[in-house]
Parts: C-alpha cells; structure tokens; sequence
C-alpha cells in the first residue's frame, strides 16, 4: 500500500535529514505511453500498466492532524515487448527508498522527474491501523520538519 501525506512535505536537503535511515538509489529511464510505461529489466523491454482494481480512501487526521490518501494502486509488470511504441514521453527517474533498516518492509520513497516534478510516499504492506506503521510514519515526518 501507499500511504499518500495530504500535506506538503519539505524535501530539501532529504538525504541529511534521514542519514540514519538506510538509502537506496535506482536511475531508470521510463518511456510513457498511451499503453503503459515502458522500461528496460535486465534487458528485456517490458510494460506496466496501472492496476486499478481497488479504490484509494483517506484517511482523516491520521497522523499528528494530518490527512492521508492510501492507495493499493500500483504499476503491474505485464509482458516482455519487442517493440517500442510509436508515440511516447521519455523521462528519467532517479528514485530514493529510505527505511529505518535494512530488512524493515517500510519506506518513504521519493521519485525524482528529470521535469523536475517530485513525487513521495509512504509504503509498506501493513494495514492503515497498525501501530508500527503510524509509529515508523511519525519518526519519518518528524525527521524531514
């Protein structure tokens, strides 16, 4: 799931502000299409399409007064393609995971758009009322203010 803050967060100097998380960096080049994002693995040219099968919900001052949208919306990998499509948007994406270990399954994750749009959540595959969750959210708000 991710968890979506509904306020904006201050994301300058991020990675000073959590050097005592554990950091990850991917650099990916994305082609956006009308079918999907298209992206190289291991050197097979595959497709993601957005699953949307289930609703976002938010949910109300869930964290120090704060409201945030939950979304189990993801990009599915679907199939190895041959092709690349006609029409498309190249862009490149450097994205950040921050967790507070190395084997914890929460992150705050930051995905850098070489159109110098950033986007940020939360994720984690705990249920929205799980204590360690609210917990790990807190230290990570409480941390980038």
């Amino acid at each position: 799931m991710r968890y979506y803050p509904c306020r904006e967060l201050l994301l300058t100097d991020v990675k000073k502000k959590l050097r005592d998380m554990v950091i990850k960096e991917k650099n990916e080049t994305w082609l956006l299409s009308l079918h999907g994002i298209y992206k190289y693995v291991n050197e097979n040219l595959m497709i993601y399409k957005l699953n949307l099968n289930e609703k976002d919900h938010l949910l109300k001052d869930y964290i120090n007064n704060m409201d945030f949208i939950v979304s189990p919306n993801t990009w599915k990998r679907i199939e190895v393609r041959h092709n690349i499509p006609l029409a498309g948007r190249k862009i490149n994406v450097k994205t950040y995971y921050f967790s507070p270990n190395s084997k914890s399954k929460f992150k705050f994750v930051m995905e850098v758009y070489d159109t110098g749009k950033i986007d940020y959540y939360f994720s984690s595959p705990e249920e929205s009322d799980d204590y360690s969750l609210k917990e790990d959210i807190c230290s990570f708000l409480n941390a980038l203010t």
